[in-house]
């Protein structure tokens, strides 16, 4: 095989790419890896670095036998004979594979073979130099089989310098720690590197492996450990067993920093227990520990801490949990009784005063913008500043992410005020990226209504709007596809970037479900 013609020699080499994108504080700043240009059917939606090997990982099926028995057996037939015929089929087999789904049972496997050299060649030279991130994955575990530090004295290379960058493209990270691991040469200073220096799944993985066996190490656990860039409410668990969390909340006095991380890590532990399932074994067993004591301690240091509207909104959250956890009957970590009082004890401390004045004043920020925080809170306590929001978007048609809110109405009559507002300004918010999006995402749940709307979104020079006007007509009956819409759609299928928006048009022409086999084909072919 001509060495051109290696997959492996295909595509932008992802170790470089990393590389050049650290930025300036150490942190990857690459949206996603060249290997997977689109990384998802929608073009508003992105899924961040790590996701899907994080959720393949709490999933009961992430030991694949098949994927394993499949990469093990190209591997030995590499060891067997390394022709760049079997290097290319060991590579193919790799990339179909999610590395996630099979690299704990491999690594056992592999631990009973006496493997030669040229692996941990091969694992060296897609290191440096593979497109595909499960190549990438699969050289990473390789290199810790085979010792980091050997291979640093064997090869003149720094690889666990160079894994340590790696690292930081969050992608990566778990395989990064667990290679550290294999080799016996993970260190806290090492962790806290990737800790400092990733702000989602990359940080999780890291934080679950070091060891908080101090006190100002679990006072930044508990104040910062719930700062995180993706959706984990299991993070919780963490802060209340390895922060001890509960000997801190008996102090008789709390630093704001401090409070307001342990109220979001409860916040998060409320969330998590909403649809927690004891007899479920991809749920993590419950901390030993009294969740009504840790809430009712914890409101007790809220005395000091709900003046602001900064606080409050936290406490507001609590409050809205503990009403889900309650409507969910899920009474696996608290008693019916204990939530309730937990509820009224919440809501007392957020009811201590009239918050509409300081709501008003704080609606907009000094530098003209609308402060958001102001506006959710106001929803979540229910007070009324419809007019106020009304006044401000009239004041400026472009603040449209008011719209989510004036159209959050069961009233018919101040939906269609809002909605005739709006186009009276079609013409302006039908030449942006993201001035419809909040119209669209309203109309999703009013079935026929704003058609303007979604023809602008489905005719807009970009995909954004598009795949939010193909939201709401896939939530929308049948019957209110008018002839209007069809040939809107007809348009949009013309004027789609994305490969998998026509599909999505086509479902909607045909009146029937996605055919998902040209869109694979269409990735494959990339």
């Amino acid at each position: 095989m001509n060495k051109k013609t290696q997959p492996w020699q295909k595509g932008e080499s992802l170790f470089p790419y990393v590389k050049k994108n650290i930025d300036v504080d150490g942190f990857y700043c690459g949206k996603d890896l060249p290997d997977r240009i689109i990384s998802s059917s929608d073009p508003n939606f992105s899924l961040e670095l790590g996701t899907a090997d994080a959720y393949l990982s709490m999933s009961s099926d992430i030991d694949n036998e098949k994927m394993r028995d499949d990469v093990y057996k190209k591997i030995m037939a590499f060891c067997e004979d390394s022709s760049a015929e079997n290097e290319a089929q060991l590579y193919k087999t790799v990339c179909r594979c999610q590395c996630i789904s099979y690299c704990e049972t491999l690594i056992d496997r592999l631990a009973q073979e006496e493997l030669p050299l040229k692996l941990v060649h091969l694992a060296e030279n897609w290191l440096y130099n593979a497109p595909q991130r499960e190549a990438v994955k699969f050289a990473i575990i390789i290199c810790g089989i085979f010792n980091l530090d050997t291979m640093s004295r064997s090869y003149e290379l720094d690889v666990k310098k160079d894994l340590m960058l790696l690292a930081l493209c969050e992608e990566f990270t778990f395989y990064i720690i667990f290679a550290l691991d294999m080799s016996n040469i993970t260190t806290d200073d090492d962790l806290w590197e990737i800790i400092s220096h990733t702000r989602g799944w990359g940080k999780i993985h890291a934080m679950e492996s070091f060891t908080y066996d101090t006190l100002p190490k679990r006072d930044w656990l508990l104040s910062y450990g719930s700062d995180i860039s993706v959706a984990y409410p299991g993070i919780a668990l963490l802060g209340i067993q390895e922060g001890h969390m509960l000997d801190f909340l008996q102090r008789p006095h709390l630093g704001p920093e401090l409070y307001r991380g342990i109220l979001k890590t409860l916040n998060n532990y409320v969330l998590f227990l909403i649809d927690y399932d004891s007899e479920n074994e991809n749920d993590p067993e419950l901390p030993f520990c009294d969740t009504y004591t840790l809430i009712k301690e914890c409101l007790r240091h809220s005395v000091e801490y709900n003046e602001t509207l900064e606080d409050v909104i936290l406490l507001a959250n609590l409050s809205q949990e503990l009403k889900a956890l309650a409507a969910n009957e899920n009474w696996q970590a608290i008693s019916a009784n204990n939530c309730h009082l937990l509820i009224s004890a919440t809501e007392k401390l957020i009811f201590h005063k009239d918050w509409l004045p300081e709501i008003n004043s704080k609606l907009v920020n000094e530098d003209d913008s609308i402060n958001y925080l102001a506006i959710s809170f106001s929803f979540a306590v229910k007070v009324d500043i419809r007019s106020k929001l009304m006044h401000l978007l009239k004041e400026n048609p472009l603040r449209t992410e008011l719209y989510a809110f004036l159209l959050l109405t069961r009233d018919q009559k101040k939906f269609n005020k809002v909605l005739n507002f709006a186009r009276k300004h079609l013409n302006i918010y039908q030449n942006g990226e993201h001035t419809l999006d909040s119209l669209l995402l309203a109309l999703s749940r009013k079935n026929g209504l704003g058609t303007e709307f979604v023809i602008a979104g489905l005719t807009s020079i970009y995909d954004s709007p598009r795949s939010y006007a193909l939201n709401v007509l896939e939530g929308w009956d049948e019957e209110y596809i008018t002839p209007e819409i069809k040939a809107a759609l007809i348009r949009a299928k013309a004027m789609s970037q994305h490969p998998f928006l026509p599909l999505r048009i086509d479902a909607l022409l045909k009146k029937d479900n996605l055919d998902l086999s040209g869109f694979i084909s269409s990735l494959n072919n990339m």
